[in-house]
C-alpha cells in the first residue's frame, strides 16, 4: 500500500504517517465524515455510546442520484403541462379571433369550419397528453413517493466500526456488554428493565443509576428478578420480544411499539419500524427521555411531544 510517499504493508489497517484507514477509499462515507460522526455522538467524549447510537448518526446520509432524477423530471412535466394544451389554446383563439373578424361569421359553412378547426387542436392536443403527459404523470408521483436508499448499511458500518475501533480505541464506545448482574441493591427506588444487554452497560457508565437511584436489568434475567414493592420499568424499542415480557411481568411500559412509532414525526424516515432499538437516539436524548418516563411512568415518547 503507497500513503504519504511511503509503502506500508497491505495488511496494516492504517497508514503509520497520517492515520488514514484504507478501507475508507471505497466506502459509502468518508473518515472524516465517520470521525465527526463519532465525535458528535459523544458530544466530544462526554457520554458514552452504543453501536446503534453511532450508526444513527448516518441515518440522514442519503443517496442523492434519485433527488437529481426526480428534480429532472417534474421540471420536465412542469414544461410539458403547458405545451399539452397548446394546441387547444391556439386553436381557441384563432377560431374564436376569425369568427369575429370574419364578415360571414353568421355563414353555417364558415362556423362549420371553424369549429372543425377546434376540435382539430383539441383532438391534437389530448393526443399529445395521452401519448406523454399520462406516462410521466404516473413516473412523477412514483418519484414523489420513492425514499432514497440509505447511502450507508449496517453491514458496511459494522465492518468500518471494527476497524475504527482498532485504530482508534474509544473508551466511550461501548462495543461489548458486560452485563451479568441479576441482584437488586438495597435502598433503590426502581428497577429499569432493558431488552438489550448493551442498555445495562449504557444506563451504568452514563451514571443514570447512581444519579437516579434505580438499577438497570436486562430483561434476560426477569424470571430470576426476586419479588419486590419496588416499580419495575421496561424500557423496550419495537419487536416480537416485547408482548412475552408485558405478560409475564407486572412491569410499567415505558417503551415504545411499531403502531407508536407510525404515528411519531421523528421516525417517518423508517420504512420498517417493527425491529427499532431504543438506543438509536442519541445517548443524550436517551437519557433525558427514560428520566421523564420514568418520573411520568409515561412512553420515553411523550418526552418529544413536550
Amino acid at each position: 500500500m503507497n500513503c504519504c510517499g511511503t509503502k506500508y504493508p497491505a495488511n496494516t489497517l492504517s497508514c503509520p504517517e497520517c492515520g488514514r484507514i484504507s478501507l475508507f477509499d471505497h466506502a459509502a462515507i468518508s473518515q472524516d465524515r465517520w470521525s465527526q460522526g463519532v465525535d458528535s455522538v459523544s458530544s466530544s467524549g462526554l457520554y458514552y455510546f452504543t453501536q446503534s447510537q453511532l450508526f444513527a448518526e448516518f441515518l440522514d446520509e442519503k443517496t442523492d442520484s434519485t433527488d437529481v432524477f426526480r428534480i429532472t423530471l417534474l421540471l420536465f412535466i412542469l414544461a410539458f403541462l403547458p405545451m399539452s394544451f397548446l394546441g387547444v389554446c391556439v386553436a381557441l383563439i384563432l377560431s374564436v379571433g376569425l369568427f369575429f373578424l370574419s364578415p360571414e361569421r353568421h355563414n353555417i359553412g364558415i362556423a362549420v369550419m371553424f369549429t372543425v378547426f377546434f376540435l382539430f387542436g383539441l383532438y391534437f392536443s389530448i393526443g399529445f397528453w395521452g401519448f406523454l403527459g399520462i406516462p410521466l404523470l404516473v413516473m412523477g408521483t412514483m418519484c414523489l413517493w420513492h425514499t432514497p436508499q440509505q447511502m450507508l448499511s449496517f453491514a458496511e458500518f459494522q465492518r468500518l466500526s471494527q476497524v475504527w475501533f482498532q485504530v482508534y480505541p474509544n473508551d466511550k464506545a461501548l462495543l461489548g456488554s458486560s452485563c451479568v448482574s441479576n441482584r437488586i441493591p438495597l435502598g433503590v427506588q426502581g428497577l429499569l428493565l432493558v431488552d438489550q444487554d448493551i442498555l445495562v452497560d449504557f444506563f451504568v457508565h452514563n451514571s443514570f443509576v447512581l444519579k437516579s437511584n434505580i438499577a438497570v436489568f436486562s430483561s434476560r434475567f426477569i424470571s430470576d428478578l426476586p419479588n419486590s414493592d419496588v416499580p419495575i420499568y421496561f424500557l423496550h424499542g419495537s419487536g416480537p420480544h416485547v408482548a412475552p415480557i408485558l405478560s409475564s411481568r407486572s412491569v410499567i411500559d415505558i417503551g415504545w411499539v411499531e403502531e407508536d412509532l407510525h404515528e411519531h414525526p421523528s421516525f417517518r424516515e423508517f420504512l420498517k419500524r417493527d425491529l427499532l432499538p431504543v438506543d438509536l437516539l442519541s445517548p443524550q436524548e436517551l437519557l433525558e427521555a427514560t428520566r421523564f418516563a420514568v418520573q411520568k411512568k409515561r412512553s420515553i415518547l411523550c418526552y418529544f411531544d413536550t
